[in-house]
């Protein structure tokens, strides 16, 4: 399953120094992009995210949990 995770977040996530984005939003995108509404948990994208070296951690004042450093891909996002 993190192979499947991991071919996701590189379709949906560009490199974007000094960019954050929101654990959720991460997830909602792989579940889109893998054509399924669950069974990837939060955990696992957090894990593969880590695994692939983007640093996941929440912001000082937040209760959210956000990806550094990448950027949904403009198919991902719902400004497009």
């Amino acid at each position: 399953m993190s192979d499947e995770i991991a071919r996701a977040l590189t379709a949906v996530l560009d490199p974007a120094p000094g960019h954050t984005v929101p654990i959720p939003a991460v997830h909602r995108a792989v579940l889109a992009h893998m054509g399924v509404t669950g069974g990837v948990t939060y955990r696992a994208v957090k894990g593969v995210l880590r695994a692939v070296g983007v640093v996941v951690s929440g912001r000082t004042g937040s209760s959210e949990t956000y990806a550094h450093g990448v950027s949904l891909a403009p198919a991902y996002t719902t400004d497009h």
